[in-house]
């Protein structure tokens, strides 16, 4: 039998700000997949202007993803010990110097170690 609400009883009304919540995990991951975006698209600049190798240019790609994946359960354990809000912003803030860091690179080494700590 519904309650007054419309809802059938037990049914959770969720939390208050969760649209605030979901628009600000979706702008954290836009950041990561225009990060992706950009390095793609600059694969050629970073192939002259670098002397970028076909090998170093897959360790420009894959640096982040391998690091990402390789921290992924222990960042989610540490979120759920100290907090989902405090990891994330930790995580954006080593995500931008991490991005920072790329951005003023020399060398390849450099780049592909700063898309490593962006991970």
């Amino acid at each position: 039998m519904p309650t007054s609400q419309g809802r059938p009883p037990g049914l959770a009304q969720g939390h208050p700000q969760r649209w605030l919540i979901l628009g600000v995990i979706c702008l954290a991951q836009l950041t990561v997949l225009l990060d992706n975006t950009v390095l793609n698209v600059a694969i050629p600049t970073l192939t002259e202007e670098l002397g970028a190798g076909t090998a170093d240019i897959q360790w420009m790609i894959n640096a982040y993803s391998l690091v990402q994946s390789g921290l992924l359960l222990s960042a989610g354990s540490a979120a759920d010990r100290y907090g989902r809000k405090k990891m994330l912003v930790a995580g954006l803030v080593l995500f931008g110097a991490g991005s920072l860091v790329a951005g003023l690179a020399d060398t390849t080494g450099q780049l592909i170690a700063a898309r490593a700590g962006m991970g």
